[in-house]
């Protein structure tokens, strides 16, 4: 099972990415019982980590790669194109869906794919082996599809599939041992602290299992609790739709030619065999590199600003990026603005005078750069004003380059470990000017902004979601159309610069990720910092080198909390082998700041689920909303356990929901419809407005009549009564789950 290979490789995932340090700590302690001299104890600590990286990257250049690496699976099978056919069709499933979205990558990532994306693999493959290879297409007669739903009927029906139980747990982590053992003897082959290592193991294995024991039983809980308050909606539709589409998926008939001695040689994988050839003559072929895009599954990311003027609201379209989820594997991309006045002198201020000047900084703001990073690649070319007007030739300033971190960390990297001095308690004098209301601008207000997302999949609608950056007019008033009384204040200017301040990272994700892949992602971003982390490692004892601002702003960093979430969602559900992604799922990690007592400023991180969509096995489509209600439930509760490890996590719907002795106590559901019920529970304007909104637009809601402080914070449960998809919602349009920090920078 998925699942079981799950748990343990994320516990070793998560030894890769603290190994390096970890095992430099404990021969240093030891060391500095037996020298004299910080000296020599800085000589081991060097030498420790230098031999960790050493074998951080000897263990991820000799792993197998062979679920993310096509070359790797042809220098493991051979080239000869009977062999490869039959290694892929022995490997990977078939799963209905229309477009492709995982790419050869992902494809080998989760062993699954429909007819487009296996063939995308097998070309791949192909193409590595030294063979010319193009794209075949035709639609399937019904004849044949009946043919082909029968096969896939059968075998579906040879294999066992059932929950896993949680008393499996310990056995699990038992299995990791012979790894943990090659892991013991690597640490001697590299001369690293053997108990430091061992002990390291033992603590991540350990928490990696009770997070299981501790979680999944809630999930399936939670899962059931919510089942009682909705019941199971349009079950009989829904699977009726889901055999429908999945036929039309085998329809959609694609396969592979390739080239030897002049001739073109076609590979069906729907085939019995390679020698069978394809089911039907081609209509079409296709180069791989470039399918129509009609025949592509597309994430669209914009940016859109509001702006009132005149009484009036209008948006304009800052930023607009058409991405194929495929070629995404494996990143990210940030989103964030580069204000455009931030002062000169701000690499001289000091933890005294901080918070006073990213005030004055943050007041100051009056024009901002929206881009998008990827890789190397920033997508970005108008500014925006803070009167909501458009500025076509920008020239930002980026006020992270001198501190912390670089223009694609996050705010709040370096707070609590370097942290060198300031008075963390003491806290700014509150600004009594700052709610004192004015009169919008003739020229206009900048009112709010947001990122909106557009997936677009052949033969379905589009799905169309967004995620507000700011919202200085607000759902209520919003909804009410009423702006007459909207005013302006020196507050809402302060919010919309908090706003422009915070960063978030963007997760595509095509496919389940494998957990090799997540150990080979960690590794490599240890790799990737191994000049800072050289010149670092000189002193480990507070005696930072006077270049540690430009060394922390070189360091980059993996978003462990996006790919935490991405390996927990799938592992938390004990049904999750009866569902697969066939659609963009779209994540986002947030940084952002916020005012505390007296005026000073706080740096929060959350994750932000904007679209887990998922298929059904159409061989279980009579399960279909019990399945990803399920499904729905795992994600959000893998929201709160990917951040465990940064700090404590705020509740969250799913924390709420199981908190008190009779889960789900006191919650109540809201039909489509039901919008005149909400002027009798116990929530604010905006909230309601949120909800009636959700409502509208065909929605159920679960929560409580009359909420608690936690549970006002935290939200509801959001589930499509059509199809059973299903996500804890909060109250403000953000992420379901946050841990803060002081909001504390590391300055000379």
């Amino acid at each position: 099972m998925f699942f079981n290979k799950s748990l343990n490789k994320c516990a070793t995932a998560g030894i890769t990415a603290v190994m390096a340090f970890i095992w430099a700590g404990a021969p240093l302690a030891q060391a500095q019982s037996a020298l004299d001299t910080e000296d020599q104890q800085a000589a081991i600590f060097a030498d420790q980590v230098q031999a960790s990286l050493l074998a951080l990257e000897d263990g991820d250049r000799d792993a197998p790669r062979d679920h993310w690496d096509p070359q790797y699976v042809v220098d493991a099978v051979g080239i000869d194109p009977g062999d490869l056919f039959a290694w892929e069709q022995a490997n990977v499933a078939f799963v209905p869906y229309l477009g492709a979205l995982r790419g050869a990558e992902g494809v080998l990532m989760d062993r699954v794919g429909n007819s487009l994306d296996q063939s995308l693999l097998l070309a791949a493959l192909l193409t590595d082996a030294g063979y010319p290879a193009r794209l075949a297409h035709a639609d399937l007669a019904p004849a044949a599809v009946d043919g082909l739903w029968a096969e896939l009927a059968a075998a579906r029906a040879a294999q066992v599939l059932a929950p896993i139980e949680a008393d499996q747990t310990a056995a699990d982590a038992t299995e990791a041992a012979p790894q943990n053992a090659s892991l013991l003897d690597a640490a001697d082959l590299y001369g690293l602290d053997r108990s430091g290592v061992g002990e390291v193991i033992d603590t991540t294995n350990a928490d990696a299992a009770q997070l299981f024991v501790d979680v999944a039983p809630n999930v399936d809980n939670a899962t059931a609790a919510l089942a009682d308050i909705v019941g199971l909606k349009g079950a009989g539709d829904t699977s009726t739709g889901i055999v429908a589409a999945a036929k039309a998926a085998l329809s959609d008939h694609w396969w592979v030619e390739y080239q030897d001695n002049g001739a073109w040689i076609g590979l069906d994988l729907m085939a019995p065999d390679a020698a069978s050839g394809p089911l039907v003559a081609a209509a079409d072929t296709f180069d791989p590199a470039s399918l129509p895009e009609a025949a592509e599954q597309l994430v669209t990311i914009r940016v859109i600003a509001e702006q009132l003027k005149g009484g009036a609201l209008s948006e304009k379209v800052v930023l607009e990026q058409t991405l194929k989820p495929r070629d995404l594997l494996g990143s990210t991309m940030g989103f964030r603005h580069f204000p455009m006045a931030w002062p000169e002198d701000w690499p001289q201020m000091t933890p005294d005078d901080v918070q006073i000047k990213l005030r004055a900084a943050l007041y100051a703001q009056t024009e901002w750069l929206p881009v998008l990073t990827l890789a190397d690649a920033v997508v970005g070319s108008a500014g925006i004003l803070d009167t909501g007007e458009l500025d076509p030739t920008p020239h930002p300033v980026n006020p992270f380059m001198q501190m912390t971190t670089a223009m694609i960390g996050m705010v709040s990297k370096a707070t609590d470990v370097l942290a060198t001095g300031g008075d963390n308690e003491q806290l700014l004098a509150a600004d009594p000017e700052l709610d004192t209301p004015r009169p919008p601008r003739e020229e206009g207000e900048l009112v709010s902004e947001r990122l909106e997302f557009i997936i677009s999949r052949p033969g379905a609608n589009p799905i169309v979601t967004s995620r507000d950056v700011f919202d200085l007019v607000g759902p209520d008033v919003r909804a009410k159309g009423d702006l007459s009384t909207f005013t302006m204040s020196g507050q809402k200017a302060l919010d919309r610069s908090m706003a422009m301040l915070e960063e978030s990272e963007i997760q595509v994700l095509s496919s389940k990720l494998d957990p090799d892949f997540l150990i080979h992602l960690g590794a490599q971003s240890a790799l990737r910092n191994r000049p800072v982390l050289d010149d670092l490692s000189k002193d480990p004892f507070g005696k930072l080198p006077s270049n540690y601002m430009e060394l922390f702003s070189k360091l980059t960093g993996l978003p462990y909390a996006l790919y935490g979430l991405a390996s927990l969602r799938f592992s938390l559900n004990n049904y999750s082998d009866w569902v697969y992604v066939d659609r963009p799922v779209v994540v986002l990690q947030h940084t952002r700041l916020r005012r505390a007592g007296g005026g000073d400023f706080l740096a929060g991180v959350s994750l932000d689920i904007v679209e887990n969509g998922i298929g059904v096995d159409p061989f279980a489509a009579d399960n279909a909303f019990g399945l990803r209600l399920s499904q729905g439930v795992a994600d959000t509760f893998a929201e709160a356990a990917a951040l465990q490890q940064i700090g404590t996590v705020q509740p969250n719907v799913a924390s709420v929901f199981t908190a008190s002795d009779q889960m789900g106590a006191g919650w109540i559901a809201l039909n489509p419809g039901d919008q005149a019920l909400l002027s009798a529970i116990g929530w604010n304007a905006d909230a309601k407005a949120r909800m009636s909104q959700e409502l509208a637009d065909g929605n159920l809601l679960v929560l409580p009549a009359t909420p608690s402080d936690a549970e006002r914070l935290a939200g509801w449960w959001r589930i499509d009564p059509a199809t059973g998809q299903t996500l804890g919602v909060s109250a403000s349009g953000h992420g379901q789950a946050m841990v803060e920090y002081a909001f504390i920078l590391l300055i000379e």
